[in-house]
C-alpha cells in the first residue's frame, strides 16, 4: 500500500495530474468491486430459485469462491483497501497543497 503512495508522490510532476488520478482510481476501484459483488448477490439468487430448496425463513445458499474474480474473495478486501488507502493519503496531502498554494499568492 505505500508503495503506491511512494509511486504517486515520485510521479507528481507538473502537468501530469497526478492529484486527479489519485482521486478517481479507487472511485473506479469501487464502483467495479461494488459491480463485482452484485453480480455475485444475483448469481447466488438465481442459484436458490433454479433448486427451489427454501427452509421457513432460510434460503439454501452454497458459499463458493467461484463467483469472485480469480476464485480469491480476498482480492476483493484487497481492492477495498487500496481504495480506502488511497483516499486517506490523498485527501491531507491535496489539503496541503492547497493550503501552500492559497498562502503563497497572497504575499
Amino acid at each position: 500500500m505505500w508503495m503506491a503512495f511512494v509511486v504517486f508522490l515520485l510521479l507528481n510532476v507538473n502537468g501530469w495530474q497526478a492529484l486527479f488520478w489519485a482521486s478517481i482510481i479507487p472511485v473506479i476501484i469501487i464502483l467495479a468491486v461494488g459491480t463485482k459483488l452484485q453480480a455475485i448477490l444475483t448469481k447466488m439468487g438465481l442459484e436458490i430459485t433454479e433448486r427451489h430448496a427454501v427452509v421457513q425463513g432460510i434460503p439454501l445458499v452454497q458459499v463458493s469462491d467461484k463467483y469472485f474474480w480469480f476464485g480469491r474473495p480476498q482480492l476483493i478486501l484487497e481492492l477495498i483497501h487500496f481504495a480506502l488507502f488511497q483516499v486517506f493519503n490523498s485527501h491531507p496531502y491535496c489539503r496541503f497543497l492547497t493550503k501552500n498554494a492559497y498562502h503563497l499568492g497572497n504575499d
